[in-house]
């Protein structure tokens, strides 16, 4: 019975493979366009995977002939079924993780946990089908060879089924693995250096091309390049096994394989109630990860010992096990911590050059700890039960190759997600919510000056109609590297496009207007500068519970509050409190800060000498300790929490990609490269309204100073 419950595993890891599969295939695919572009890249996928499968069993069949007429028939047949068990679990994991996408790209917009649990999804069906089809068809050879083929040496046997799934890995590893970076590195090239577009921006034909090879070479290669591993594990195993322990070694190594699937289910569930929890994705991987690794520990001390009297075999495998596990945590680190900063730094101080020199030196950094724990584990298991002993090292670390494969896949299934969100016009906001607003990508050139036009606004969802309290308009120079700010006050008496005049936030209130909101309030600004609308291309609006959680993602500003600041409204929805005094403020305090109008001056007030006061500069100290906090590098570790804040809280129609690109372009930037604007106007009273008016004319010399774009 103990040989056949690993089998058992096998096939409930094909099941639970199969129930992932219609889960993801019954989830809704999103707009037309999502699925006209995943559709391409599904059928590119299939077809470079079909044309390479044409090539490479020209030369299966070759071969086994060739095993065929010098070893055994039977052995050339074995080859063949490892060929084909290796094919299979490339080609549904590559079919899943190409419909995974688009789905993951749909449930972005729900969330981030949702997203998660459709991109982990698919991935589990790479790893799940990988390990169940190794499993079986291992198990099915040495079986067969025992109780029909007593002709043929069962360790000749699974050795011939091994080599077949080697004679794939080959193949798929370096063949997708080729065409991978070729459209990879094309697509860059093409994008990035000649056209400066983003990366998978639409407009670049190669773009397909890459997605594709996300698919052929990280799904499909490194699936037929671990199942090679895993069955080689096994393998090697089973014949030094013989030589330590007989016949009962096969018994052995084949539960030891089938506890590890057992452990690596456990471990998928984990992660994937993780992700319904809405944990960090990277900790809910990590959970999936760690669970498996200690399942299995504890199962495989019991299984080790009622083989053995002792513990010897028992270390051999967590000696593997862990280091295995020691070495995936090593990656993570050199891949998304520290060390990825420094070469970050190095591109923006030194250029090319010092970027490829600090890349390099990393990457030989990360190998050495590996290293240095594989040569310890080698001893350490060598010492304990001999050249038996190392292959059971090697079983142990691919014995969650369950869990690890599927973290694995999860990669490029949520790379091609991003890329189909980018190709599909979806804005940052897609990270959380679908933006209303978007109604296509429109190009950026962070080589030329462009505007911005922030907007705050006091509704909680983005349904609501709401009001815009804050207006800046934000002019950005890449030349001068100098942003330029114009506050406008809320009340301020322009004349509305198609609605005469009346106080600017009330071009946001579609409650008020019908055609109310961002357009209306672009037409709006640009109309009082005397520009083009065109001219203010991008919008952002955060409400004040977004502007509170990104105040806190960064860690809060620091503010010389310069009076005491109290007030509660009577209905209990406002209250402010806060003392004067250079102070860090969290995020509800620094909404109470921007928020105050209840002193002399109010919204906005001038002085003698034209000096800007009230709540419009208040707003302006406040957009300065942002950047100065933004710079702390402190916040470099949380860009993951901060860019989720932010996605959550921010409606715009600027892409991640382009987000991206301002960043590093204006990434010097510090308060004192602001330039402020003062808003030339007076507060006055008309028909018993209070209303900042402006001065018309002194307006458009500042829109046609400041923020003129078109000629």
């Amino acid at each position: 019975m103990g040989i056949w419950l690993a089998g058992i595993f096998g096939v409930l890891s094909l099941v639970v493979a199969i129930i992932l599969s219609i889960s993801i295939l019954r989830r809704d695919q999103g707009t037309e366009r999502m699925k006209k572009i995943a559709k391409a890249i599904q059928d590119g996928a299939l077809a470079f995977l079909l044309e390479e499968y044409k090539t490479m069993y020209i030369w299966v069949i070759i071969f086994a002939i060739v095993i065929g007429v010098v070893i055994s028939p039977y052995v050339a047949l074995f080859f063949i079924l490892g060929t084909i068990f290796s094919t299979l679990s490339g080609f549904f994991g590559m079919y899943i993780a190409t419909r995974a996408s688009v789905r993951t790209t749909n449930a972005a917009t729900k969330s981030t946990g949702e997203a998660l649990f459709v991109a982990f999804s698919g991935g589990s069906v790479m790893g799940l089908t990988v390990t169940g089809l190794g499993i079986i068809g291992s198990l099915l050879t040495y079986v067969i060879t025992v109780k029909f083929l007593p002709q043929v040496s069962p360790l000749v046997a699974v050795t011939g089924y091994s080599i077949g799934a080697s004679f794939v890995a080959l193949f798929a590893r370096v063949g997708g693995g080729i065409y991978t970076k070729a459209a990879d590195v094309g697509a860059d090239l093409v994008g990035k250096i000649e056209a400066g577009i983003p990366e998978d921006d639409p407009r670049n034909p190669a773009v397909i091309a890459d997605n594709v090879g996300d698919n052929v070479g990280d799904i499909a290669g490194m699936g037929a390049d671990l199942y090679e591993s895993y069955v080689g594990s096994i393998t090697a195993a089973i014949i030094l096994g013989m030589l330590a322990l007989g016949s009962n070694a096969s018994t052995y190594i084949y539960l030891i394989t089938g506890y590890g699937i057992l452990s690596s289910l456990i471990g998928v569930v984990s992660s994937l109630i993780a992700s319904k929890l809405n944990i960090h994705p990277q900790k809910a991987l990590n959970i999936g990860s760690v669970t498996a690794n200690i399942v299995a520990i504890v199962i495989f001390f019991f299984v080790s010992k009622g083989i053995q009297n002792g513990i010897n075999y028992f270390v051999a495998i967590i000696t593997g096990l862990l280091i295995g596990l020691a070495i995936g945590f090593i990656t993570q680190y050199y891949t998304s911590s520290k060390p990825i900063v420094e070469i970050a730094k190095s591109a923006s101080e030194g250029g090319a050059a010092t970027t490829i020199l600090s890349g390099m030196a990393v990457g030989m950094e990360s190998t050495f700890i590996p290293l240095v724990l594989i040569a310890l584990g080698i001893i350490i298991a060598y010492r304990f039960s001999g050249l038996f002993g190392i292959a059971l090292a090697g079983l142990g670390m691919l014995s969650t190759l369950g869990i690890s494969l599927s973290v694995d896949a999860y990669g490029p299934i949520a790379d091609n997600a991003g890329g189909i969100a980018e190709m599909s016009h979806l804005t940052a906001k897609n990270l959380s919510l679908i933006n209303e607003h978007s109604k296509g990508e429109i190009p950026l050139d962070t080589s030329k000056p462009t505007n911005i036009l922030l907007l705050g606004t006091d509704r909680r969802t983005k349904n609501e109609a709401g009001r815009s309290d804050v207006m800046i308009l934000v002019h950005l120079d890449p030349t001068t590297k100098k942003i330029t700010l114009l506050s406008i006050p809320r009340d301020s008496r322009v004349l509305i496009p198609g609605h005469g005049y009346d106080k600017i936030n009330a071009a946001f209130n579609s409650d008020y207007f019908e055609d109310g909101g961002v357009e209306l309030s672009i037409k709006t600004v640009a109309n009082l500068l005397g520009i083009d609308s065109k001219d203010i291309p991008y919008y952002a609006i955060v409400n004040f519970d977004g502007f509170a959680k990104v105040i806190d993602a960064i860690g809060g500003v620091t503010i010389d509050v310069k009076e005491p600041m109290h007030y509660h409204s009577w209905a209990g929805d406002v209250k402010i409190d806060l003392n004067p005094g250079v102070q860090h403020l969290d995020g509800i305090k620094a909404l109470e800060y921007a928020r105050f109008r209840y002193d002399a001056w109010g919204d906005f007030g001038v002085d003698s000498e034209g000096n800007v006061h009230g709540r419009v500069e208040r707003q302006q100290e406040l957009i300065k300790a942002i950047i100065d906090q933004t710079k702390d590098i402190r916040n470099i570790f949380k860009l993951p929490q901060i860019a989720q804040e932010i996605g959550n809280a921010v409606d715009t129609n600027l892409t991640v990609a382009q987000i991206t690109k301002l960043g590093l372009t204006y990434k010097d930037i510090t308060s004192k490269d602001l330039q402020i604007v003062n808003f030339p106007g007076v507060p006055d009273m008309i028909d018993g309204i209070s209303y900042v008016v402006p001065d018309y004319d002194k307006l458009k010399e500042i829109g046609q100073t400041y923020f003129k774009l078109s000629k």
